[in-house]
């Protein structure tokens, strides 16, 4: 195994195979560590992404790993239902065990070198370089580098031992429970249903089809509320889910993480001296829709076009890589920029869920909302 690079990049989802790809096609010598197994394994994430990812992120479309094409969303508030069928709404729902594997291929068809069973324990700053300590194989050891990408997630252990975040704040995410399950006869298997309610305190349960009778079926909530007990509201009790997969299926996997729901971080938060946060540990999730794939993936490219600058400039400390700000803000997202879709649905986010987790808001209210955020 490699111990020394010019970028190293913690995590393999997403976000930091995008990263390892760009900076491997920039010319850089890159090693992309993963700390489990299998790329793409365990699964943390209901796998959906929308219409436009592919053209967005250059990445080119694969049977092999889209379970299911998705036409439109239908929001539940109990016996209420509302549509929706922009760009936004539609899109895809994968097999992210397969499409991990596939992005971190790519990386390593263009030079990355990936390795698996690679725990990132902490790093420590030597001169212009950053000491990395991994465990493999019941061993221990340092890899130096120039620029370290920490994309490990919600977790965001890159960002805390680099001293430029913190742990995530109650308010700043939402708590995920979910169900893979099989033998399930969906109506509207075409459709994400996403479900709101008072039992689903600021976030709400969904089912996303997934193809030959299976689906995701979970659910999101503030921490501090019983996340078990909203995932049973939602499978024993909740009317709507009912009528569209009924009584029957089988449990093929428990699936569980956290997912940050503040917006984006800001640059002092995800910037520092040879370091750069992408993806989820950056806080880069659409906070309405829940979507973190595709702006895991643009922030990605992002880092590893700063990367490229940075490196060829000689220069890697906080101030020479602060362009990567606004490198992800311009990365266009379904029609519009990054950074603009980012800003406007946190904004209005706390105000939506509000309507549609009160009983005593009143319906006008929701139908209102449901045209803001059909038009986004």
């Amino acid at each position: 195994m490699k111990k020394e690079c010019d970028v190293l990049v913690v995590g393999a989802g997403p976000a930091g195979s995008m990263s390892a790809k760009i900076a491997a096609e920039g010319g850089l010598d890159v090693i992309n560590i993963e700390k489990d197994e299998k790329i793409g394994s365990p699964v943390r994430c209901a796998e959906a992404i929308n219409k436009d990812a592919f053209q967005d992120t250059g990445i080119p479309s694969e049977k092999s790993f889209i379970n299911q094409e998705i036409d439109g969303t239908k929001i539940y508030f109990y016996n209420e239902e509302y549509f929706f069928s922009g760009e936004k709404w539609r899109g895809f729902t994968l097999d992210r065990k397969i499409f991990d594997k596939y992005l971190s291929d790519i990386a390593s068809e263009k030079g990355a070198n990936i390795y698996t069973g690679a725990t990132a324990k902490g790093l420590e700053f030597r001169g212009d370089r950053i000491k990395v300590k991994v465990g493999r194989d019941n061993k221990n050891f340092d890899i130096s580098t120039k620029i370290v990408i920490g994309a490990d997630g919600f977790e965001a252990n890159v960002g805390r031992w680099a001293n430029i975040r913190k742990p995530w704040k109650q308010g700043e995410y939402a708590v995920a429970y979910e169900l893979l399950v099989s033998g399930v006869k969906i109506k509207e298997n075409n459709y994400w249903h996403v479900f709101f309610g008072e039992e689903f305190p600021s976030g709400y349960g969904w089912v996303f089809p997934k193809g030959k009778n299976t689906a995701n079926i979970g659910v999101a909530v503030a921490p501090g509320n019983n996340l078990k007990k909203a995932l049973v509201f939602l499978i024993q009790k909740y009317l709507p889910l009912h009528k569209i997969i009924g009584r029957e299926y089988t449990i093929e996997e428990i699936r569980g993480g956290g997912i940050p729901t503040c917006g984006p971080l800001p640059a002092r938060n995800t910037i520092g001296n040879g370091i750069i946060l992408v993806g989820d540990s950056a806080g880069i999730v659409e906070p309405i829709t829940g979507e973190g794939i595709v702006p895991s993936m643009l922030s990605g490219i992002a880092a590893g076009e700063t990367s490229i600058n940075a490196i060829r400039q000689g220069k890697w400390k906080k101030k020479n890589l602060l362009m990567y700000r606004k490198c992800w803000e311009e990365k266009r997202y379904i029609g519009a920029k990054l950074g603009e879709d980012l800003e406007s649905t946190t904004k209005i986010k706390d105000d939506f869920y509000r309507a549609f987790s009160d009983r005593k808001v009143d319906k006008a209210v929701r139908s209102e909302w449901a045209e803001k955020i059909r038009s986004l």
